[in-house]
């Protein structure tokens, strides 16, 4: 058996229909898209497939409440005039800017504005209007450590929803190869060098494919697969496989080896050199634009959350924002936003917000975001 090149999502056939029952928006956005792509499960009764990243939000939903409330959040959001085609996609990274828009959009809704509008004429990805002014968003998610979070999610969703009668517990993990260096001294693994460098090595699809073929043949196993160029190690263990009496039950573990040798600093200067390429791009519109542009960034795929609700390097964080990124308002952009989401149906945390107050007076900004705020 290989693994597909995408993976089909394995979903309860009648929960997946009540789930879209009672949110119409959605499912009328999806009826096509379901109506081509789904297929019928082999291995389960009463089950069925699908590629489209929404349907690996569906299946979970009635046992991960925050994801019942994402699928709230997008049948408001598209009740209120928000749509991006994309969020039929079956390509996780695009996926994770639809999420990050959603978000987004979900925020200005219940801060209150009168109307939203997705792909707006004049430019960006969303015209919201507050009372009778409008702002033309563009919203940005830089992801660091990319790599590692997709060999991880790759793997676990090419397991969970393999179309194989076996329920199954196991362990897939990367360990470091060697400890130490020829020299004697201690060798560390750098998260941002080996984010980059794992997709190049292939590993990914091999382990996923390799995992997925020996669950299919319904014994106990274990793998082991050395990579020397990066000095890791992929385990796959899973020693509890049996045949599923209904539906299936799974429990996958998934380890990363002890990762060092890196600076949360250097991962945000990456994040704020990626803001800055994406505001250099202008997508809301050049200066001079009739309405005000704002260029939102959503940090919460950027692997500094923990550091974020430091004091230390919060205000070292801010400091960095404000030199790397204070050029770029008044030209680029008129204001530039920080944010964290909250949580689906909560809104965002404004981290911080540079804005040019001839352009975005301070009435607007606290009613987009309410909290202080800095003009430049």
């Amino acid at each position: 058996m290989k693994h597909r090149a995408r993976t089909r999502y394995l979903f309860d056939r009648v929960s997946v229909a009540t789930l879209l029952g009672a949110h119409p928006a959605v499912a009328a956005k999806l009826a096509n898209a379901a109506d081509r792509d789904t297929l019928p499960s082999k291995a389960f009764a009463g089950f069925d497939t699908n590629p489209r990243q929404l349907y690996r939000v569906f299946a979970a939903a009635p046992v991960y409440p925050w994801l019942a409330q994402l699928v709230d959040s997008l049948e408001s959001c598209i009740r209120a005039g928000w749509y991006w085609n994309r969020v039929k996609t079956s390509d996780r990274q695009q996926f994770r800017g639809v999420l990050a828009e959603l978000h987004v959009a979900e925020h200005f809704l219940l801060r209150g504005v009168l109307e939203i509008e997705r792909e707006p004429f004049a430019g960006g990805d969303l015209r919201v209007v507050v009372d009778d002014e409008e702002v033309l968003v563009e919203v940005t998610a830089p992801i660091e450590l990319a790599g590692l979070n997709d060999f991880f999610e790759t793997v676990r969703d090419v397991l969970k929803h393999l179309d194989e009668p076996y329920d199954f517990r196991g362990c897939v993990a990367l360990e470091q190869l060697d400890t130490f260096g020829e020299d004697g001294r201690l060798v560390y693994l750098n998260p941002i060098t080996l984010a980059k460098q794992l997709p190049q090595a292939g590993v990914v699809a091999e382990i996923a494919a390799d995992t997925a073929e020996r669950i299919g043949a319904g014994e106990p196993f274990r793998i082991t697969q050395d990579v020397p160029e990066l000095n890791l190690r992929v385990v796959a263990d899973f020693a509890d496989i049996s045949r599923s009496a209904e539906a299936p039950a799974r429990e996958i573990m998934l380890s990363l080896p002890t990762l060092s040798g890196y600076a949360p600093e250097a991962l945000f200067n990456n994040i704020l050199r990626k803001t800055r390429k994406k505001a250099r791009e202008q997508q809301a519109g050049a200066g001079g634009a009739r309405s005000p542009r704002l260029l939102v960034v959503d940090l919460s795929t950027g692997e500094i959350a923990s550091e974020l609700r430091n004091a230390g390097y919060r205000a070292r964080f801010e400091r960095m924002f404000s030199e790397r990124l204070g050029s770029l308002v008044g030209g680029e952009y008129d204001g530039v936003a920080l944010v964290e989401p909250r949580g689906w149906g909560e809104g965002l945390v404004l981290l911080q917000l540079l804005f040019e107050d001839q352009v975005m007076d301070r009435d607007l900004v606290e009613r987009l975001f309410e909290t202080s705020v800095t003009a430049t």
